[in-house]
C-alpha cells in the first residue's frame, strides 16, 4: 500500500512502473535523473492519494505524458521544477476529480486540469508558477474546478501575461 522514496538515474523509459497499482496509497519523494521518458507511471493507481515530491532534474517527460490518469483520489502533485515537461500534458490528470494542488513550475507545455477540486487560491498559485511561452502557444484548462468561477480578471491576467491561453 506504501512505496518509498523512489529515485531513478539514468533510465531511458521509466513508463507504467506502477500502471495499475491499484491498491498503491501512498508514495515518497520522485527523484527521476536523467531519464527521458516518465509516461502511465501511476496510470489507474485509484487509490494513491499522497505522493512526495517529484524531481525530474535534467530529464525531459517526452510523450502522451498521462503519468497520473485515473488517480481519482490523488489530493496533490509537487514539481520541483517542470521545465523538463516537453509536451502538451492532456491526459496527466484525466480523472484526478480529488486534485487540489498541483504546482508545475516552469511549465512550457500545455496542461489540462479540467474536473479536478481546486480552489481559488491554488489556480493562482499555478497560474505563478507558469513560465513565460511565445503568446497564445500554450493552454492551461482549469475548467470544471470548484475555484474557476471565482478567478477574476486579474487572476486570469496572470497567466495570460505569460502568454498562456
Amino acid at each position: 500500500r506504501k512505496a518509498g522514496d523512489l529515485v531513478f538515474t539514468n533510465i531511458g523509459v521509466t513508463s507504467g512502473l506502477f500502471n495499475g497499482c491499484r491498491r498503491l496509497q501512498e508514495v515518497g519523494n520522485i527523484t527521476s535523473l536523467n531519464c527521458t521518458f516518465f509516461s502511465t507511471v501511476f496510470n489507474g493507481c485509484y487509490q494513491l492519494e499522497r505522493i512526495g515530491t517529484i524531481d525530474i532534474g535534467t530529464g525531459t517527460l517526452a510523450g502522451n505524458v498521462d503519468i497520473f490518469n485515473g488517480c481519482s483520489k490523488l489530493k496533490e502533485v509537487v514539481f520541483v521544477n517542470a521545465t523538463g515537461l516537453i509536451n502538451p500534458t492532456t491526459n496527466m490528470f484525466t480523472n484526478c476529480r480529488a486534485l487540489r494542488k498541483v504546482r508545475l513550475p516552469n511549465l512550457r507545455c500545455s496542461v489540462v486540469l479540467r474536473g479536478c477540486d481546486m480552489e481559488r487560491l491554488e489556480i493562482i498559485d499555478l497560474f505563478n508558477d507558469l513560465a513565460v511561452v511565445p503568446m497564445g502557444s500554450e493552454t492551461i484548462d482549469v475548467a470544471n474546478n470548484p475555484g474557476t468561477a471565482a478567478l477574476t480578471a486579474a487572476d486570469l491576467l496572470i497567466a495570460q501575461n505569460k502568454g498562456w491561453a
